[in-house]
């Protein structure tokens, strides 16, 4: 089943959960796309949630193949999680859009942009 995006510009509610996905510290990629949320079209929902103002992150991991050809893919992610030597998560960086805000003003971001409030209870 495809989606279907009425403007281009405006996130989908798979994007929005793309998106909650990288606010909850994870880092994602195009095999972690399909296999978590479906989908192949990971830079086009990136495209989407930039143009809606949400910051965006990548990071380009470097490996080499059996044949030693030098390759890379791309991990992108809203904010840095590092583990401490305790083992807890400590953010780096929390920027939700734009700027600094909370989780609840992010909620409301969401619903703005969505028109419902269940999207929002979905993803929180």
């Amino acid at each position: 089943m495809s989606e279907k995006i009425i403007n281009p510009k405006t996130p989908s509610e798979r994007d929005l959960k793309i998106l909650a996905f990288m606010n909850e510290g994870n880092r994602i990629d195009s095999a972690k796309a399909l296999g978590l949320f479906k989908t192949t079209g990971l830079r086009d929902c990136i495209y989407r949630l930039r143009k809606a103002g949400f910051t965006i992150y990548f990071q380009d991991i470097s490996y080499k193949t059996k044949d030693g050809e030098g390759k890379y893919y791309r991990q992108w992610f809203t904010r840095d999680v590092s583990v401490s030597p305790t083992g807890e998560k400590t953010d780096k960086e929390v920027t939700y859009r734009k700027g600094e805000k909370s989780a609840t003003d992010f909620a409301k971001e969401i619903t703005k942009l969505t028109g419902s409030a269940t999207v929002v209870q979905t993803l929180f």
